[in-house]
């Protein structure tokens, strides 16, 4: 199974979220280019043994849809995300749900302030 993990653009993580990853048989994490989450998950992946996957916006290509075009994709190549959201960006949330619903993907929120 391949999970994602996504962010609130500002979403700042820095502790441990075992207790956010319940899924078994993972074969790998995929991860955005959200800065304020990735230690945690680098973390996390390195001490379960899962390899990760990064998937990041190309704002050379498209400067204005880039984390949008990143978000589709990273929810494309998993088989469940996993979303950390601070409330301060109702869009992003929206497109990711709008994502996973189109491929038919499992999506968890997980809220907190940031």
């Amino acid at each position: 199974m391949k999970l994602a993990i996504i962010a609130s653009p500002d979403a700042e993580i820095k502790y441990d979220i075992s207790k956010y990853i319940h899924q078994t048989n993972l074969r790998h994490l995929v991860l955005g280019g959200e800065e304020g989450i990735r230690e945690a998950v680098e973390m996390w992946a390195a001490n379960n043994d899962v390899p990760l996957i990064y998937i990041v916006p190309n704002y050379l290509i498209d400067e204005e849809d880039a984390d949008q075009i990143a978000r589709s994709k990273i929810a494309n190549h998993a088989d469940e995300v996993i979303y950390f959201n601070t409330g301060n960006s109702d869009w992003d949330l929206a497109f990711v749900k709008a994502a996973c619903e189109k491929k038919g993907k499992p999506l968890t929120v997980h809220s907190f302030l940031a």
